[in-house]
Parts: structure tokens; sequence; C-alpha cells
């Protein structure tokens, strides 16, 4: 056996050994999505001070620059009957508003005037305004798996594809340093069809004993969103607030 042959095969054993040292490394460096969950939900606080909260009045400023328009939200949502009320003031156009009265969902714009909600857009709306919607992700999805990490703005973060009962996927990105949500990528469902939507999640802050993203940064269809919360009030909130609007309830009646 020549010295070339004997190296060779030295190599070859100890790339061997490596291997099978290195692979339970391996196995162990990724976290499971249960896991993962679980930090982040202690992070913001904890189940306990989660369910602590019955009711959410979110004031936010929503701006997309490129466009040069700046639209003021308020939101007001209930945990009992999972209620929810958005309204918007668009300078130029008009009052947007959307929500549900735990029956009946709804949205009305100026564009296409007042809408029953119903199939994959009201699955849609029913998720994305959960009340806790990106808190309680075990009870929001019906399977979660870690699926590697990512690099976003230099921190790295550890990516878990969640996908809801009828089969939507949202990809999650968990900050390695704290546990915190710092990205996520959804397909959602809206009045123009199907919309691939890029969102960064910062500055948390303390709303109420759970920490919550102060601003949030959206890329969709080409165009960029920002969102800055002003206040988040947990203050009981007035059963009239998630009644139906006139115009709705005309079209329920029908």
């Amino acid at each position: 056996m020549s010295l070339r042959t004997s190296a060779v095969r030295t190599l070859a054993l100890a790339g061997a050994a490596l291997a099978v040292t290195a692979a339970p490394v391996r196995a162990q460096a990724l976290p499971t999505a249960q896991q993962v969950v679980a930090r982040y939900v202690q992070a913001i606080g904890g189940l306990q001070a989660l369910s602590s909260q019955q009711y959410r009045h979110m004031t936010a400023e929503m701006s997309m620059p490129a466009a040069g328009i700046t639209i003021n939200m308020d939101a007001y949502q209930a945990r009992q009957g999972n209620k929810f009320v958005v309204k918007m003031e668009i300078p130029g156009m008009g009052n947007m508003g959307m929500g549900y009265d735990g029956q009946t969902a709804w949205s009305s714009n100026p564009m296409s005037g007042p809408k029953l909600l119903e199939g994959k857009e009201l699955a849609e709306a029913l998720r994305q305004y959960d009340f806790e919607s990106n808190m309680n992700f075990a009870r929001m999805y019906q399977a979660m798996e870690t699926v590697g990490r990512d690099t976003l703005n230099g921190e790295s973060c550890v990516q878990v594809r969640m996908t809801t009962q009828s089969g939507d996927q949202v990809m999650n990105c968990f900050a390695d340093d704290d546990g915190m949500l710092i990205a996520a990528s959804v397909n959602a469902t809206t009045e123009a069809g199907t919309m691939q939507s890029d969102i960064l999640f910062s500055d948390y802050r303390d709303f109420g004993g759970i920490k919550m993203p102060a601003t949030t940064r959206m890329s969709a269809m080409g165009q960029q969103m920002e969102i800055h919360v002003k206040s988040i009030s947990t203050e009981p909130i007035d059963a009239s607030m998630f009644a139906l609007p006139a115009e709705i309830a005309a079209l329920k009646s029908n």
C-alpha cells in the first residue's frame, strides 16, 4: 500500500468519524417548533398575562412612503366572541372599515362599497384579527415545523412554517437572542386576490402586560407600508362598538 493511499484512507476515516460526531450536533442545532413557540410566548409575557386581556383598542398610523399617504387607524377587539372593528380614514378618499360582530364579518370602502365577507376572505379576516393572532400559535395553527435558520437585518432567527386548518401557510422567523417574532411571510386572501406579504416586526413594547411590536414594515405587490402603534388600551369597550353598521345590516337582511 502506497503512502498516498494510506493518507487518503486515513483522511477518509477521519472525515467519517467527524461526520458521525458532528451529526448529533447538527440535529440539536435547531429547536423544535414547539420549543420555539413556547420560548416566544414566555418572552412576550406568558399565556397567563395574555389570557388576562379581554379588550384592546389600538390607535396607529399607517403610511405608504412611496405614495405619500398616511392613514390614521383605530382597531377595537374583544376576546368574547372574537369580535373586532377596524376603522381607517384615507385622505382624499374617505373612510374604510371592516369588522366582525361574532356572527357576521364585513368590509366597507369607497371603491367597492359595503360587503359581507365569505369563504377564504372571511377565514383570512378572522385569522388576521383573532384576539390571540401572532401570540397563541399553538391554538391558531394545526401544524408547525422548524425548517431552518435565516438572517434578517443582521439578526439570526429560526424559521418555523405554520399551517392553518384550511391549508394556508405562514413562515415565521423567531430571533435567536431573545425569542421574539421578527419576521413573517404570509399568503393573504384579499379583495384583489391572493397576496404575498413579507413583514418585519420591531420595537417591542409592553402594552398591558404583553409585549407587542410598535413598528411593523410590510412589503406586498411592490408597495411598502409601515405601521406605527401610538397606543393600546386594554380598558373595557362598549358592546355597541361592534354592532353592524346600518349598510351592512341592510345587506344581511336582503
